[in-house]
């Protein structure tokens, strides 16, 4: 696991040098700035504290049993996993969905999230994430190591920025324990090369209450053969297909390996990329998987072993 500072964080550690070398030099050189005063810079007009990085969260609990949402955000992607009144989301939807996302998230009754995770930097999962941020407390903030230079990107660093929230860039095999849940990271790994952003998405599989699930935001089917090769286990009860049921993922032998029971396609109905692909629908008819998708409404699944 690593920690990455945002450019805001990053320019407060290099005020807080700049204080400390600034207040150092005026007291071995008490004439250096005047009347042993720093320069404005030195004062700490650009940085805060250091404890300005750090936010407290306290902890909340809730009643509610365990649930996977789909959620209808139209074409784009945003995932919400319950387990033991707490909380993950992955992905935010695009921004034009985002007040939709935020009122629906109000009204399942949530207060703050374990963890929210951006699993790459495209707007259609990302473009919702500072109005969540904005509205729910967080104890963690996962995304991979991959920047952007689009505004939703900034903004979304931004709100995490504003809660103190440190960017966690997870590796395989860490995991997150949450409620009965555990989430485990299987990619990115450490130093990838990829061409196409959509293959560093972050990529987890769940399991809970007898469920299990695949979530492969936009990952594509290099990251498919680099599954394959890995030693973790990928067989699952439900996967959500990478990037949006598009035929530049779900290979055949990596859903036949992944072998679910159920397949959910996140994407608006007639959309201007013809997702979910038609090659994709018919690998899954041939392999007898059947396939749900969020134009037609928020998908929800309630494990097996889940609290009533």
């Amino acid at each position: 696991m690593r920690i990455k500072l945002t450019k805001r964080q990053q320019q407060k550690l290099l005020g807080l040098a700049v204080l400390a070398a600034a207040l150092v030099l005026s007291w071995l050189f008490p004439g250096l700035f005047g009347e042993g005063t720093p320069p404005a810079a030195a004062q700490g007009g650009a940085s805060g504290s250091a404890q300005d990085t750090v936010n407290s969260l306290a902890d909340t609990s809730d009643p509610a049993g365990g649930a996977l949402y789909f959620i209808d955000v139209g074409q784009g992607d945003a995932s919400l996993i319950c387990s033991g009144g707490e909380y993950v989301l992955i992905d935010g939807g695009p921004g034009s969905a985002e007040d939709e996302l935020v009122a629906y998230l109000e009204m399942l009754g949530i207060e703050r999230f374990r963890a929210v995770i951006a699993t790459h930097p495209h707007e259609d999962h990302i473009g919702g994430l500072d109005r969540v941020l904005e509205r729910f407390p967080a104890d963690a903030f996962y995304m991979p190591d991959r920047d952007a230079t689009t505004v939703c990107f900034e903004r979304m660093l931004d709100a995490a920025e504003e809660q103190g929230l440190e960017i966690t860039i997870p590796e395989p095999g860490e995991t997150l324990s949450f409620g009965t849940a555990e989430l485990e990271f299987l990619s990115p790994a450490p130093g990838s090369n990829y061409e196409d952003t959509n293959d560093y998405s972050i990529v987890t599989r769940l399991t809970m209450d007898g469920l299990t699930a695949l979530f492969m935001g936009d990952a594509e089917k290099p990251v498919e053969r680099e599954l394959l090769q890995s030693r973790f286990p990928l067989d699952c009860d439900v996967i959500k297909l990478g990037h949006h049921g598009s035929s530049t993922s779900s290979a055949e032998d990596f859903l036949r390996a992944v072998s679910p029971d159920t397949a959910i396609i996140s994407c608006a109905k007639e959309n201007d990329y013809g997702h979910p692909h038609r090659e994709t629908i018919q690998t899954l008819k041939e392999l007898g998987i059947d396939w749900l998708c969020t134009y037609d409404n928020t998908v929800i699944i309630t494990p097996p072993g889940a609290a009533a």
